[in-house]
C-alpha cells in the first residue's frame, strides 16, 4: 500500500495536509460509535443545573383575576393552608374598577404569610429601576462621566473665581517681583560701568 504525498498549502508552506480520503464525521456516525458512547454515558449521570422536583401539594398557583370575589376566596386559601411556594400569576383587567382593592389584598396577603422582609428586598421608599446588570453598568458608566464633567466645571470655574477676585493682587506681587529683579539688574549694570570706567 502507498501512502500518498503529503501536499503543502500555496499560501502557507508550514501548513501541510494528508490528502487521504477521511469520513466525514456526522450525527448518525458520532450515535453509532461505541466508543463515543462508552466516554458520554458518565457524563449524562450528571444534570446541568442543581434542582429538585417537588409535589404539588408544596406549591400554591393561582391566578388573579379582576373579579374580587373570586380573589378573595383563592387568597383565604392560601392563608389557611400555607405551603412552601407561592406563585401568583396576574392576570388582572386594566379597566377593571375593583383592582386597587385587590392590589391591597394581595398586599395584606403577603405581609401576613411573610412578615419579616427579606434581606434582599430594597427598602419600601425605594425602587429597583434596572431589569438587568448590562443596564445598571451602563447607567453608572455614565454616571461617572457626568460627576467628572460636572466636577471638571466647578474646578474650572473656582480658578476663573479666584483669578478674578485676587487677579489684582497678583499683578500686584508680580509686579513687585519684577522691579526688586529690575533693580538688581540695574546696580549690576552700574557696578560694571564703574568697573570699566572708573571716576
Amino acid at each position: 500500500m502507498s501512502v500518498p504525498k503529503r501536499q503543502c498549502s500555496s499560501i502557507n508552506k508550514n501548513k501541510c495536509y494528508n490528502p487521504a480520503p477521511q469520513p466525514a464525521v456526522s450525527l448518525a456516525l458520532v450515535q453509532q460509535c461505541e466508543e463515543v458512547h462508552a466516554l458520554l454515558a458518565p457524563l449524562r449521570a450528571v444534570p446541568r443545573y442543581r434542582a429538585t422536583e417537588v409535589s404539588d401539594s408544596s406549591l400554591h398557583f393561582k391566578m388573579i383575576s379582576s373579579n374580587l370575589s373570586k380573589v378573595i376566596t383563592m387568597l383565604d386559601e392560601v392563608r389557611r393552608e400555607p405551603r412552601k411556594f407561592v406563585c401568583l400569576n396576574n392576570n388582572l383587567d386594566p379597566e377593571h374598577g375593583d383592582n386597587d382593592m385587590i392590589l391591597a389584598l394581595l398586599q395584606d396577603t403577603y405581609e401576613s404569610l411573610y412578615p419579616q422582609p427579606s434581606s434582599f428586598e430594597l427598602p419600601p421608599n425605594y425602587r429597583n429601576r434596572f431589569l438587568y446588570l448590562q443596564e445598571l453598568q451602563q447607567w453608572r458608566h455614565w454616571r461617572n462621566i457626568v460627576r467628572v464633567v460636572v466636577y471638571s466645571c466647578f474646578a474650572l470655574l473656582l480658578l476663573i473665581t479666584l483669578t478674578t477676585f485676587w487677579g489684582s493682587k497678583i499683578e500686584a506681587l508680580k509686579r513687585h517681583c519684577c522691579r526688586r529683579r529690575g533693580n538688581g539688574h540695574y546696580l549690576v549694570q552700574q557696578q560694571k560701568r564703574l568697573i570699566e570706567f572708573p571716576v
